[in-house]
């Protein structure tokens, strides 16, 4: 495992949200992938980009009935590097969601 708990991760998450910074990226993905996550304990947020060709919106919605109880959203005129190119929608994405699970 990646051996972060959940109060971890957000204060990781949190502390990349600089706007397009790419490791925001890399602390989305650490949401998606840790363990702990994908078992249920801990809120998950799946973020699809509209116009993502390489990793179409349909991956996105395929990977959270997956997960059963995670959260998507879907960055609206975005492609696959909705960080770079919506870095507002995307952050506000992130806070949103860590807000609605008190984080």
């Amino acid at each position: 495992g990646w051996g972060v708990s959940g109060g971890d991760t957000v204060d990781l998450v949190r502390g990349r949200l600089p706007l397009g910074h790419p490791n925001s990226v890399a602390g989305i993905m650490l949401l998606l992938y840790a363990p702990s996550l994908l078992l249920g304990r801990q809120p998950v947020l799946v973020l699809a980009a509209e116009h993502d060709k390489m990793t179409p919106p349909k991956y996105s919605q395929y990977l959270k009935e997956s997960i059963g109880s995670a959260d998507l959203t879907t960055i609206a005129g975005a492609g696959h590097l909705s960080p770079v190119e919506k870095p507002t929608e995307f952050n506000e994405a992130i806070v949103a969601f860590l807000d609605r699970h008190g984080l």
